[in-house]
């Protein structure tokens, strides 16, 4: 997959490191090339969880802007596709977010049911977020 600002944003990413530009302008740099919001804690502390490239992966990866028409077919190659590439990180982010946005589900619900409980099918996983979580009082 090609990603279109990648270079970009590492080359600015690197600027900030190498003193050459402050925070305040990296962000404003950053900020329209990803579409994403992004903190200055964000950029100082990226390096703790995830490479450069990988980090300017996530950030030039873009939206899945049409999560609310996705359906049961596309849901489950979404999925299939995080299964499958779970060394992804920006694409198993991507597609987790739109997954929740969809299915009206707290950030972080996908990455759970793919990696803390386990389970393996994508039907199950699917049947799983269609479920009506929420807490009435």
């Amino acid at each position: 997959m090609s990603l279109k600002n990648f270079e970009q944003i590492k080359k600015i990413i690197l600027n900030f490191e190498d003193g050459k530009m402050d925070h305040k302008s990296a962000l404003e740099k950053l900020g329209p090339l990803s579409e994403k919001e992004i903190t200055e804690y964000d950029l100082i502390n990226y390096w703790r969880s995830e490479g450069l490239d990988e980090f300017a992966r996530t950030l030039a990866m873009p939206e899945l802007g049409d999560w609310s028409k996705i359906d049961d077919k596309r849901a489950l190659k979404l999925i299939v596709e995080m299964i499958e590439k779970v060394n992804d990180t920006a694409l198993m982010l991507r597609n987790a977010t739109a997954l929740e946005r969809r299915y009206k589900k707290s950030s972080g619900s996908v990455m759970e049911l793919v990696f803390n409980q386990g389970i393996e099918s994508e039907h199950e996983i699917l049947s799983m977020l269609k479920k009506d979580t929420t807490i009435r009082l």
